[in-house]
């Protein structure tokens, strides 16, 4: 199993398209690029940008665009992996293309972006399969659980549900710390109490989602923020036990 050693956040941008006064990625003048890790919508490298290692997600559009909505409505915080700088959307350079699996690009209808990001030590996933039965550091456990709670009220303080909080999508930084990663199924703006029906559970990891997202009747009223608190529950039960606590993988 490949480590995937970070996730990816980006601004929505057009080639050389200045936002909030940094320079789009040139991703042509990356270095050193190799294959992370594959995922169900997505491809994973890491880089060299000059002196400073990044993780490039290539991911489609669509969801560059709803990281991109997301981050419109965020202002920074440590609790959040926030993007270097706009990422492109169009034609892969050919070092990158040349190492996309077969048939990666055509799933993402063919229209990839390019997602950079600074790369992290470890996923919080990674992290957790490394130390496998070990007991968990309860000075670790409480730092991470405390910035996770922190990322959720941030997001929910601005209008923004991430809508797929889990331990794939937590990074544990170079300071020990937890940030949570990948906005590309946020939702923003919307009601706390929506009504339920199948798309909320799109995109959503069945481990790690609330129970209402998968069994509620069509219609019912849901909360998305909720959801978010439930999910990271789940993410710090696993942090205790090196598993999550529903073993069927729904709640």
């Amino acid at each position: 199993m490949q480590r995937v050693v970070s996730l990816w956040l980006a601004w929505p941008c057009l080639p050389a398209v200045s936002q909030g006064g940094a320079e789009s990625v040139n991703l042509s003048a990356l270095s050193g690029v190799s294959l992370l890790a594959q995922g169900a919508a997505s491809v994973v490298l890491s880089a060299t940008r000059g002196t400073q290692r990044v993780a490039v997600k290539v991911v489609p559009g669509e969801l560059a665009a709803a990281e991109g909505r997301a981050w419109a409505a965020l202002p920074p915080a440590p609790c959040l992996l926030k993007p270097l700088a706009p990422a492109s959307l169009g034609p892969l350079p050919a070092a990158i293309a040349s190492l996309m699996p077969t048939g990666s690009v055509a799933a993402m209808d063919g229209n990839p972006a390019a997602l950079v990001t600074e790369l992290q030590p470890s996923s919080l996933s990674d992290a957790l399969s490394a130390s496998g039965a070990a007991p968990r550091s309860t000075a670790a456990v409480g730092r991470w659980a405390s910035d996770l709670a922190d990322a959720c009220a941030h997001l929910a303080a601005h209008g923004v549900a991430h809508c797929d909080v889990a331990t794939a999508n937590c990074m544990v930084s170079a300071a020990g710390g937890l940030v949570l990663a990948d906005l590309g199924q946020a939702v923003v703006g919307r009601a706390p109490e929506v009504r339920s029906d199948p798309s909320l559970l799109r995109g959503r990891r069945a481990a790690y989602a609330a129970p209402e997202f998968a069994y509620a009747r069509p219609g019912t009223e849901v909360s998305l923020a909720a959801g978010d608190v439930f999910s990271a529950g789940v993410v710090i039960c696993e942090m205790v036990t090196g598993r999550p606590p529903f073993a069927s993988g729904a709640a």
